[in-house]
């Protein structure tokens, strides 16, 4: 009897472990993750803390594909704007596939989202600085480019009346889940 009991509290203690480690794990990740995005938004400079939560990378150091989701923290800039995002890919030393989203709240209280893109909004990002580290991505660069309008996600963008947006990023990100 004894030692049937004891063969079972092994063999769940051998099914809880890995449990342990991957929340471990999670919570080592969500603990290390962080940085911001300075930001210029037409003549006004900002810092925009990551939001870890939306903030993810996948991939490996050579070919990476990252998602920075940034907001302000305080309550007068978060009255201007809500949300400012950058998408990219990373190729053997090459940004591919940059793109920025800014959501900005207009004068009637009404929120816009603004979009550009390397092909619409003439949108270029450089990577400084890239390295894995037990699982970690820390990546730091630079942005610059024009934002605008779109009726449809960024498909089309009007650029009639674009927004320059320029600025640099340091972060840590976890791996996307």
């Amino acid at each position: 009897m004894l030692r049937t009991l004891k063969t079972t509290l092994a063999a769940s203690l051998l099914c809880v472990a890995p449990l342990c480690a991957v929340a471990q794990t999670q919570a080592q990740a969500q603990a290390e993750e962080g940085g911001q995005v300075d930001i210029t938004i037409g003549e006004d400079s900002y810092v925009f803390p990551l939001l870890v939560s939306e903030s993810d990378w996948s991939g490996s150091e050579n070919f990476t594909s990252v998602n920075l989701h940034t907001s302000p923290t305080d309550d007068e800039t978060r009255g201007r704007f809500k949300t400012f995002v950058i998408g990219f890919e990373y190729l053997s030393g090459a940004v591919n596939n940059p793109e920025i989203r800014l959501e900005r709240v207009q004068d009637d209280g009404s929120e816009q989202e603004l979009f550009g893109e390397d092909e619409q909004g003439d949108v270029v990002v450089t990577v400084d600085s890239i390295s894995v580290d037990d699982g970690m991505l820390k990546v730091a660069g630079k942005m610059s480019g024009s934002v605008g309008p779109s009726d449809n996600s960024g498909f089309t963008i009007d650029l009639s009346e674009p927004v320059e947006v320029s600025g640099s990023f340091d972060v840590v990100l976890g791996p996307a889940y």
